[in-house]
């Protein structure tokens, strides 16, 4: 070969959807195996497009973006990157073999599904926390989930009380019916003095009168794709104070504020704010933007003065790394400078706006240390935060996928 040929052809699985197809040639017959959503035999690498044949077809496979398939001294191994666990085979699978054994799992449960531990742990992915009326709430995006403890957990490795799925939309229940990953929260008592719980993301926001800590706490409005005179272009991320619920496009740069929580589906913003931001965040006081890539990365609006695309009245241009999240509490301002895995802490948002450095820099030895480290207190990819009740949580992106609490006395 050379630099400038070009494939023969290309094999795409038949879900081309579902995950990017890996694996490897068995030495001995000159056969490929790949693993997408199924696992596929194919004769050895021909000048034309073989005809792939799944094998092991009775197996439930969960292999992901990081699925694999090996070959070694006899045994087949299957690596279900989604499934936290190897499959493994003795010899090459028939058409409808099972594994011999698992890896990393206990194997399979009463019903025959292999466990994914990733479940009986109840790991979070990319967790948004909020703590409202003594629970809390902790959103993972990949697995379309919220887990929800009824008391504010203060042990390591607390298990949730329950667990909501926000892929259910074949629920009969319009207001339980949906289907989207959330990335942002707001639990806050809202203009009306009553609390209030919402999530976002995607095209899809849904709003609760408190977390929802019982399976019969439905949402008293679930918002899909637009809302009055608005067609959401994606990014949906939420906020809200004693005075406004804001909404922003993360596609389309726009903050949608009402005076209060929108009525239902056919209540217009009250007024819009155009603003370069990925994430919002409220304390009722301050209105904070967070820029991943435009710089400065913080801005910053009086919540008092917000109107019709009204300019930010400050911003913080200290020097971060594709920072995911900033918020305002007690007059406090906290970044989560993800790229450099670090929270920033301004002991006064004034002095921030003023071009102070920050008084701490949580998660770093040093103002200088923007590596990550290996031990249980650094951070990894700090992105999310939220502060209540005399503590400073914050939850890791990938792949740190841990929600710490750090106490501000």
């Amino acid at each position: 070969t050379s630099s400038a040929a070009v494939p023969n052809y290309d094999i795409v699985p038949d879900d081309a959807n579902y995950a990017w197809p890996h694996g490897a040639f068995d030495s001995s017959s000159g056969k490929l195996y790949l693993l997408s959503k199924k696992l596929v035999e194919y004769p050895s690498a021909p000048a034309s497009m073989p005809t792939g044949t799944p094998i092991a077809t009775t197996t439930s496979f969960e292999g992901g973006d990081g699925g694999d398939v090996e070959i070694v001294n006899g045994y087949t191994y299957v690596t279900e990157y989604n499934g936290n666990r190897l499959a493994v085979f003795k010899g090459i699978p028939t058409a409808t073999a099972k594994p011999n054994f698992y890896l990393g799992s206990p194997g399979e449960d009463s019903t025959g599904t292999p466990v994914n531990t990733l479940l009986t742990n109840y790991l979070v992915t990319n967790p948004q926390v909020a703590t409202l009326g003594g629970a809390m709430a902790i959103s993972s995006d990949f697995d379309r989930k919220l887990y929800v403890w009824k008391k504010i957990p203060a042990t390591d490795g607390a298990k949730p009380d329950l667990v909501w799925k926000t892929q259910n939309q074949n629920d009969s229940n319009p207001l339980r019916a949906m289907d989207f990953q959330p990335d942002s929260n707001a639990a806050t008592t809202a203009a009306d003095g009553r609390p209030l719980f919402a999530l976002a993301g995607e095209k899809t926001f849904v709003v609760w009168r408190s977390i929802p800590t019982a399976t019969t706490d439905s949402p008293v409005l679930n918002i899909k794709d637009s809302i009055g005179n608005v067609t959401f272009g994606g990014k949906l991320r939420v906020a809200a104070d004693n005075k406004y619920f804001y909404l922003l496009d993360g596609e389309k740069k726009v903050i949608y504020v009402w005076a209060g929580l929108p009525a239902d589906k056919n209540d217009s913003p009250d007024f819009t704010i155009s603003a370069t931001v990925d994430r919002i965040r409220s304390d009722g006081t301050w209105l904070i933007g967070t820029s991943l890539y435009a710089s400065p990365n913080i801005l910053v609006w009086p919540v008092s003065s917000l109107s019709q695309n009204v300019a930010p009245t400050g911003t913080v241009g200290f020097r971060m790394n594709l920072p995911q999240d900033a918020l305002v509490a007690n007059g406090v301002l906290y970044v989560a400078d993800t790229g450099f895995h670090r929270v920033l802490v301004w002991n006064s948002i004034s002095a921030a706006l003023a071009g102070a450095s920050p008084d701490a820099y949580l998660g770093a030895v040093s103002s200088t240390d923007v590596s990550p480290a290996h031990s249980a207190t650094d951070l990894r990819w700090a992105a999310s935060l939220w502060v209540a009740n005399g503590y400073l949580w914050v939850g890791e992106r990938k792949f740190g996928h841990r929600v710490l609490r750090y106490a501000l006395s």
